[in-house]
């Protein structure tokens, strides 16, 4: 994951979330947002933030093999 999907989003008061096994709902004072989650990706809350965490790096660390040489 980059470093960015790394970092954890601060909640803030207030704010609702609700983590579903494919789906992540967040609800506050300015409206509603859901999005669908990758499979392999999970969000937790941790001290009112919210974390990804990825099931296996090291997948993401194999090689591609769909990808063809244009030669």
């Amino acid at each position: 994951m980059s470093r960015v999907g790394k970092k954890p989003i601060p909640i803030p008061p207030g704010v609702k979330v609700k983590i579903e096994p494919h789906c992540v709902q967040v609800e506050g004072p300015k409206g509603k947002l859901s999005t669908d989650v990758p499979a392999g990706i999970h969000f937790e809350m941790k001290d009112g933030t919210l974390c990804a965490e990825c099931d296996s790096p090291d997948r993401l660390l194999q090689p591609n093999t769909d990808y063809r040489e244009p030669w």
